[in-house]
Order: C-alpha cells, then structure tokens, then sequence
C-alpha cells in the first residue's frame, strides 16, 4: 500500500504514523510479516497515532525486535548511502 493511498484511507497523517502502521501489519508483497498476531487495519492505526500505547503493546508481547526490524526493511532512512547514490544514477529518483 503506498503512502498516498494509506493516508487517504486512513487518520494517518505522519511519515511515522504511516511506517509504524506499515510495520505493525508488515507487507506480503515484499514478505514481510506481522509483528504480531491479533493486528489488523483499525488496531494498528490505533498503536501507529499513540506512540505509548504501541510502546506498551510491543512490551506486553515482546516485540519490539521484530518491529524494528520490520522499521529498518520498510524506512528507505536505512538504505546504505551507496546503494542510493546508485539508485539515483540508474533511475534518475532521488531517495532521502
């Protein structure tokens, strides 16, 4: 699900918000799984718009690995500069 699309379908109106959303629900198309079991759609906008409540969550079920982990594939903030720099020569697409 793209960025647009989930802040047009969603109260998510933050880049954090949305990567924590991404996270929690993880993305088939990229094999990247669920934090957790119980997460659907409303549940993870609840956690990704409070930050304590997710924080608590991830406590209780001790997942804060497997949600950071799911952070650093999903966030383009932990691509390797080199490996962006030569994106952006083959693609002509900057990545921040």
């Amino acid at each position: 699900m793209q960025f647009k699309n989930i802040m047009s379908r969603t109260k998510l109106t933050t880049t954090k918000s949305i990567l924590a959303f991404k996270a929690l629900l993880g993305d088939k198309s990229d094999n990247i799984p669920k934090v957790g079991s119980g997460i659907n759609k409303e549940t993870a906008i609840k956690m990704a718009n409070d930050e304590l409540l997710l924080k608590n969550w991830l406590d209780k079920h001790n997942l804060h690995d497997k949600y950071n982990l799911n952070i650093q594939l999903i966030s383009f903030e932990y691509i390797p500069l080199e490996l962006k720099n030569e994106f952006n020569k083959l693609y002509n697409f900057i990545i921040r």
